[in-house]
């Protein structure tokens, strides 16, 4: 479903008099449908939110090849450009050379650790082939050593971030299945507004039920960290 056909199923499940559920766009909405059309946008950000965003649709997979002597790499610059960057996934990372192929693992180091070992003195502008990498404060990806030349892939996956629904097409990431649990988010939300128990009541358990099996299908297995094998 979309942003109007969540919308306008969100007013059907609500019983309100008085509105329709057969509204043709939510653009310019006031009033009662504004009411609806912002619980709607808020139960997909708490939806997104929810277990720290660690969502498989929330995945998305980075890669990009080394500046020759650079040790940092910004999210949101070249040659990343990330514009929707949330957050590292840092057992993913992986690195290869052109030349050579043989793709291997790069390993996290925390960063005051990182920091102690490698930017200091000389190591800061030695330059070979990157075996580990840290996550600065600022949320850059930073490898040492430095690599010596731009022939290295740097690769892996991240978490993006909660996206909002503001055109009537927009149509949220999460599979089609489990889209009615923005509709039943939005109901509890019209529930406490309205006073309505028995919406309220409805919405509580249609989200609960349905919300179990989005967890199944959509966290992540548990895995054993590389760190421990």
């Amino acid at each position: 479903m979309n942003l109007l056909q969540l919308v306008n199923r969100t007013v059907m499940e609500s019983g309100v008099t008085g509105t329709s559920f057969s509204n043709t766009t939510v653009q310019g909405a006031t009033g009662e449908l504004l009411r609806f059309t912002t619980w709607v946008n808020q139960a997909w950000q708490d939806l997104q939110n929810e277990h720290d965003g660690a969502w498989n649709w929330m995945r998305s997979d980075f890669s990009f090849n080394t500046i020759a002597q650079q040790a940092e790499y910004p999210y949101a610059s070249a040659p990343l450009s990330l514009t929707n960057f949330a957050s590292w996934d840092k057992d993913t990372f992986r690195i290869y050379k052109t030349s050579i192929g043989n793709e291997t693992y790069l390993s996290h180091l925390e960063y005051q650790h990182f920091r102690d070992q490698f930017l200091i003195g000389s190591l800061r502008t030695s330059y070979s082939y990157p075996s580990r990498f840290t996550i600065s404060p600022t949320q850059s990806i930073i490898l040492a050593l430095p690599p010596d030349d731009t022939s290295y892939v740097i690769s892996g996956q991240y978490q993006t971030a909660p996206s909002t629904l503001s055109a009537d097409a927009d149509t949220p990431e999460m599979p089609t299945r489990f889209h009615m649990l923005i509709v039943w988010g939005a109901l509890i939300a019209g529930g406490w507004y309205e006073n309505a128990p028995e919406m309220l009541a409805r919405g509580t358990k249609e989200y609960k039920k349905l919300k179990a099996g989005l967890e199944h299908n959509q966290l992540p297995a548990i895995a054993v960290s590389r760190g421990f094998l």
